[in-house]
């Protein structure tokens, strides 16, 4: 649990030292919730529960006090272990300070494999159904959220503007406006993030679904530092983005790498790589369709994506104008604040225009290497057969050679003629019979030869032609005799 308030209600507010309470069991979460928990009629600031993945590990304070995470000085360090309050069981944190590593620092080059997700760890928390209830009641968490956490495969941005009113008494209703971000669980490390923003008292009330302790750290340093500016509603929804646009500079750079190894492997017919993908049964034909595929998946996410970015935009534009309704809270630091989110929600909405340019890139330099490559191959079957011609040349030509020495010496063999006769050579009186045989035959297959491969292959398309027209004309008259009914039956009635 993160809080960051300001010091008093008034115009002139102060941005105090951010407090951590990890909540580990129920009886955290109560004790939390009766020492700790802001009042919508007085508070003002930040409260943010961080709800750690399903699966994770260690959270971001447990790397705190082993030391696996530090702020880089070891008095820094020490200094923060001995800020917990045993009374409210809280942490502060250290004034002007950020974490500068975690355990989870190191990586090792991301692969498509290692990037996926479709996991649920979003979807799991540590706390029971009933603490979970109480905290959301108590944060005035909208129904719409759990939509946003279903909708896992698509980005999603969206606001509801709500009243909402504290259980106390003579409490009054009071407008809120409700954000609800999502990732697209088709990578890993998506998140969801629910937040809902009181512009009366300035207070927020937010929880980050799916953290792991490199976002934990990377959402603390990021709030830590953000004083006066903490106050803009859109603070979190803008450190949200920051997280995503992290998250998909690295989806996209690796699955970019992976579809020009493949253009590679086109191109010179070799893998110069060595990739789990490529050790598919299905062959590298599989392997290539599904690198092609996922390109154009993420572009279509990345189109989705800038499409919640630009809702995202229009919206600060809409908070700029209602900048009276915050006077109370500095209208000067608010409208600044309101500049420096649309500005840099602008530079990475062209850093998504980039990278769908560089996806597009890739999937038309496949479909030109893929050409290359077919083409190459026709090429060689081309050669191939040229060759294979050649050699039938060839063997046509010492089959020509031979063949009138081979028909003649067949025919002397044959018992029409007695060459050994004492009379001198004698000529069967039957070798008419001969003749006549060949002939008949040689002429029957000369014509059904003629028949199959020559009449009947111009008759074909002749006879379709016929069968089209038939059809037209048998539609036409058909349509003719319809709309003669329908004639008859206008002047019937």
């Amino acid at each position: 649990m993160f809080d960051g308030k300001q010091v008093n209600g008034d115009a002139n507010v102060k941005w105090k030292s951010p407090m951590l309470w990890p909540l580990e069991s129920p009886k955290d979460v109560e004790e939390w919730r009766r020492t700790s928990m802001p009042s919508i009629e007085e508070d003002s600031g930040i409260v943010l529960m961080l709800c750690p993945r399903g699966g994770e590990n260690a959270s971001l304070f447990e790397q705190l006090n082993n030391g696996r995470a530090t702020f880089g000085h070891a008095g820094v360090d020490k200094l923060f272990k001995v800020s917990f309050n045993e009374k409210d069981r809280s942490f502060s944190w250290p004034k002007g300070e950020s974490i500068v590593s975690t355990g989870s620092q190191a990586r090792e080059k991301s692969t498509t494999k290692a990037l996926r997700g479709g996991d649920r760890g979003v979807r799991e928390i540590s706390l029971d159904k009933d603490t979970f209830q109480d905290i959301c009641d108590a944060f005035f968490v909208h129904s719409s959220i759990s939509k946003a956490i279903s909708r896992a495969d698509v980005p999603l941005f969206s606001r509801i503007d709500i009243t909402v009113c504290s259980d106390t008494a003579n409490a009054t209703e009071q407008p809120a406006i409700v954000y609800n971000c999502r990732s697209a669980n088709t990578w890993k490390n998506d998140l969801a993030l629910t937040v809902t923003y009181l512009p009366r008292r300035n207070l927020t009330f937010a929880i980050l679904f799916g953290c792991t302790a490199a976002i934990e750290k990377e959402v603390l340093n990021r709030l830590a530092g953000a004083k006066e500016r903490g106050f803009h509603p859109l603070l979190l929804p803008g450190v949200f983005v920051e997280i995503e646009r992290d998250r998909m500079t690295e989806v996209v750079q690796t699955t970019i790498d992976r579809i020009e190894e493949t253009i590679y492997e086109l191109d010179t017919g070799d893998s110069g790589h060595e990739t789990a993908e490529g050790d598919h049964p299905a062959g590298p034909r599989h392997v290539r369709r599904t690198v092609w595929l996922n390109v154009t998946f993420l572009r279509n996410r990345l189109r989705i994506l800038k499409t919640q970015f630009l809702k995202m935009l229009e919206h600060v534009k809409e908070l700029m104008a209602l900048g009276p309704m915050f006077e109370s809270h500095g209208d000067e630091v608010f409208h600044r604040t309101g500049l420096l989110i649309r500005d840099r929600l602008r530079s990475i909405i062209e850093e998504l225009d980039e990278m769908i340019d560089d996806c597009s890139m890739r999937v038309d330099g496949m479909t030109i290497a893929t050409q290359w490559s077919q083409g190459d191959t026709t090429v060689e079957i081309a050669k191939a057969t040229g060759r294979d011609s050649s050699q039938m040349r060839s063997i046509s030509l010492v089959t020509m050679i031979f063949l009138p020495g081979t028909f003649f010496a067949t025919v002397f063999s044959m018992t029409f003629f007695d060459w050994g006769s004492p009379d001198g050579a004698i000529v069967s009186s039957y070798i008419w019979v001969y003749v006549l045989i060949t002939t008949v035959f040689t002429v029957g297959t000369l014509i059904l030869w003629w028949y199959f491969l020559v009449y009947r292959a111009r008759r074909v398309p002749w006879m379709i032609m016929t069968w089209s027209l038939q059809e037209r004309r048998i539609s036409g008259d058909h349509l003719r005799a319809d709309s003669r009914s329908v004639a008859a039956m206008y002047r019937r009635y």
